[in-house]
Formats: structure tokens, sequence, C-alpha cells
């Protein structure tokens, strides 16, 4: 029997691990860095010494409340130079580990291809791409990592007090470093609460209950301390779109809104979004399109060995669903007590990413529940393929338009270089006109748009020359007789060299409004 459940986990992780590599290998090969990613990275050329570009990072106000990401995404950085391959496969394993675990958790508590279903949904969950392809985004994943890597250490039992110390200490480190990396998954550390209290329901009373509770209590209590206390000691300006302050009336009825309209942005995406990347999909080669093929045969039939003799317990089915309900519900905590709204499109679906694990459970743990009721459990699994396979496509055409962005963005910089002699003695200003998404945008792939990713990558390429630069687009562009304001902040006076990508190759000097009215 043991032989028998080694042999099937063995083959459960070898099918992960080709759904990884089948999905994700492409993008680690040939996907590059864009926005946030280009504008971190360009910052290094500005340092000669790693700690001196480490303590930049870790001070910058966005990263004062997340030290541990901060530390992880400039150690990257700094070692690995511009070589997105390596960043993107850091990024991407770490996600991958994290799926692992959780589904190692998820088989001590549901069957085995069910567990097994759960870690392939999450896998491949499209709506919160940009956690997937964003480098920079590797603090969400960092949090993720953290906060189920402590749920894992969480199922193992020990009768030695030192071991069981030991084991206490670990899950509050964890916790901590999870809370200081990304805040999104704090609300998660609740799920940790529950499955301590579930594991232990026999020996529950008041002084257990705490006993259960000290390692959440502690790390509840060093979070707060850093955010509140030692953050505004040790730096000098923050950042944080998490407030206790929120928690109002007004707030809870807020939450409320949010989880309605997360539900209403996930059926729009999965009924209209993905319908529309069909096309960017089958644009891939047919030897890649044939190993997909093969794998989904092979995936397909691999569950329908486990459906034949499937078992499922009635009582068991209906608890589970009660609790990845509660578990879908807490996860949206998140916008309780932050300014974070749902969203399914472009670089801001990353709030999903946190949400994506119960979401997940949520529907797995529903289709097990019919599971019981349906007599031809085949109908399940075929439900089950056809999710898989539409989600497939959503996340692997979003890949492909993340690389057509990276792309792009090489073709703008190259052609900037060929037509444009900037002056190496003053600042020179410069704009250029861009299309807001990638042209070719499945979910709002991002390219340049902002000074902080244009300004460093036109260092790159003009290494001792300065710049104040900016993209301008069809949002946030005031017009006035000295200046211009792009963005909402960011002043370009005249004159400015202006460069309209979508028309012709020159560039033109811009000296008042009227000028670049015409132009644009």
């Amino acid at each position: 029997m043991i032989s028998n459940n080694l042999k099937k986990n063995s083959i459960n992780i070898i099918l992960l691990i080709l759904l990884f590599l089948i999905t994700f290998s492409n993008y680690i090969i040939k996907g590059g860095l864009l926005r946030d990613d280009m504008g971190v990275y360009c910052f290094k050329s500005n340092y000669k010494s790693y700690f001196e570009y480490q303590k930049e990072i870790s001070t910058s106000y966005v990263m004062t409340s997340r030290p541990v990401s901060a530390i992880i995404i400039g150690f990257c950085y700094w070692t690995f130079n511009n070589n997105s391959r390596y960043l993107h496969f850091i990024n991407l394993s770490l996600f991958f580990i994290t799926v692992l675990l959780f589904y190692f958790i998820l088989k001590k508590y549901i069957n085995s291809p069910f567990a097994f279903m759960t870690a392939g949904f999450v896998l491949i969950y499209p709506t919160a791409s940009s956690t997937l392809y964003s480098f920079i985004l590797i603090n969400f994943n960092a949090a993720g990592f953290f906060w189920i890597l402590s749920l894992y250490l969480d199922t193992f039992e020990y009768k030695n007090k030192a071991l069981i110390f030991i084991k206490e200490l670990i899950i509050i480190i964890l916790i901590v470093f999870s809370s200081l990396s990304y805040e999104s998954f704090v609300p998660l550390f609740l799920i940790n609460v529950l499955l301590r209290f579930y594991n232990n329901r026999k020996r529950l009373s008041f002084f257990y209950i705490l006993k259960l509770l000290l390692p959440f209590l502690f790390s509840a209590s060093i979070f707060i301390i850093y955010r509140i206390f030692l953050e505004k000691l040790l730096f000098y300006s923050s950042y944080s779109r998490i407030s206790v302050s929120r928690l109002n009336i007004v707030t809870q009825t807020d939450y409320l809104t949010k989880v309605i309209n997360f539900v209403v942005l996930w059926f729009k995406f999965n009924f209209f979004v993905i319908p529309g990347s069909f096309s960017n999909f089958f644009s891939l080669s047919l030897f890649y399109l044939l190993i997909l093929i093969i794998f989904v045969i092979i995936y397909y039939f691999y569950l329908k060995k486990d459906f034949d003799n499937i078992d499922i317990d009635k009582r068991k089915a209906f608890y589970i669903l009660i609790f990845s309900i509660v578990s879908f519900l807490i996860s949206n905590f998140i916008f309780l007590f932050s300014n974070y709204r749902p969203a399914t499109f472009s670089y801001d679906n990353r709030i999903m990413g946190s949400i994506r694990f119960t979401l997940i459970f949520l529907i797995i743990s529903f289709l097990n529940y019919l599971t019981v009721y349906i007599k031809n459990k085949k109908i399940i699994l075929y439900i089950y393929m056809s999710i898989f396979i539409i989600y497939f496509i959503g996340v692997k055409s979003q890949s492909n338009a993340w690389i057509g962005a990276s792309e792009y963005n090489k073709e703008v910089l190259k052609k900037i270089k060929s037509i444009y002699n900037p002056d190496e003695n003053i600042e020179n200003r410069f704009c250029i006109y861009l299309p807001k998404y990638y042209p070719e945008h499945v979910n709002g792939e991002l390219i340049f748009g902002e000074h902080w990713d244009l300004e460093p990558s036109l260092k790159m390429i003009y290494p001792n020359y300065r710049f104040k630069a900016d993209v301008i687009n069809s949002d946030w562009l005031i017009i006035e007789n000295d200046k211009i304001i792009l963005h909402g902040r960011n002043e370009i006076f005249y004159p400015f060299y202006f460069y309209n990508y979508l028309k012709e190759d020159k560039i033109y000097k811009i000296n008042n409004k009227d000028e670049l009215i015409i132009l644009l």
C-alpha cells in the first residue's frame, strides 16, 4: 500500500513538473524584462557596490514595508545582471515549489486525485499572470512560498518538546517573512489557525487554544511593531497599501462589494478574455501544439484510472466544501484593510495571486462534492479537463503576449538608437509616443509606459548621457504653455525632443505646445 502510494505520488509530481515545463519553459527562455522589472534593473548601473545598491532598493519608499522581498530582489538583480532567463527561472521555480507544497498539504485532507487536480489548476491559473511573468513580483511568490511552507510544516506532529519548540519558532519566522515580503497573504494566516484547530479538535481547551495561537500572536506582534514603529524609525519614507484604520462599517460593506466584483470579473475573464486569446495561442509552433496534445491525452487517461474507482465520503466532502468557502472569503479579507481592488486586467491582476489558491480549492471542492451525487463520475472529469484546457490556453496566450511586449520594447530602443543623437553636455529632455498596451495584447500586457522604465532603459543604450524622459499615450497628458505634465506628476519643459513611434522614423524638437499638438 505504501509502495503504491509512493508510486502514485511520484507520478503526480512528474506530471506536475512536465506541466510546469510545457507551460513556462518557453517564457523562461524568451521572456524579457518589462516596466518595473526594467526600471529596478537599470537603476543598478548607478552603483559599483552591491551593498550600496541593496541599500537603495531596501530604502525605496515602496520597499520599506517589504524588507524581505527587497533583499531577494536586490540580490537577484545584482547577481544575475540583466539575464532574464535566470530571473524568470528563479521566480517561476519558487512559484512551482509553492504549488508542490500546496499539493502535499491537500493530500492529507482530500482524495489524492482531487489534490492533484487542484495543484494542476493552480499551476495554470491565468487570472494572476503578472505574478508569473514579471520578475519583480517575486516578492509576491516569496510571500506565498513562506506562507505555504509554514502551513506544510504545521502538518507534522512531534512529541519531543525541543522539536516542537523549533517547529513553532520556524513557523513564526516564516509567517513574519511572508508578511514582510508582500501583504496580500496576511489574511491567509487565519487558514493556518483554522487547520490547527481542526488537527487538534479533540484536545481543545482554553489554554490549549492559547498554546495553538502563540506562534501567530508572536508573528502578529513582530509585524505590527515593525510596521508601526521600526519602519518609521529606520526609513525616511514609507508606502503601504494596508491600514488597520480601514476596518469600519463602511469598509465591511465595501468588502462585500469587492468580493462580488471579484466574482463578476472572474466570470468575465473566463468567458471573454480567454476565448479572445485563442488566436494568439494557436500561433504557437506545430511541434509545441503536438507536445501539448500528447500531454493532455496522457493527463486525461491518468486521471480516468482514478475516477473509475473513486469513493467520496459525503460528509467529509461537505465539510471540505464549507472549509473551502470560508478560506475563499478569508483570502478576500485583503480588500477589507487595504486599498487593493479586485482586478483581472494587466499588471493589476497581481492581487489575485493570493486568492488563486483558495479560489481553485473552492472550485475543486465543489467538483469533489458533486461527485457524491453524480453516478457517472467521468462527467466530473470531463468538466475538469474542459476547464483545464481553457485555463491552459489563457495562461499560455498571456505568456506569448508578454514575450511579444518584451520584443516590442527592444524594437523601440533599437529604433531610438538609430535616429536619436543626444547631447552629452546637458540633460536631454525626450518624449516618445507609444500605445498604452502592447498592440497585440491579450490581457493588457505592458510596454514602455512611464519615466521609471523609459529613462533607465535610455541610460542603458546611452550610458554617458543624462535624461529627463517619459512616454506619451492617450492617458494622463496635460499640455501647458511652458511644459507638459505626464501621469499626473512628471513635468517636462519645452524644448524637448519628441518621437512618434507609430507614425514615422523622425525626431522632432518641440519648442511650444502648438508644435506638439500638430504632431500628436
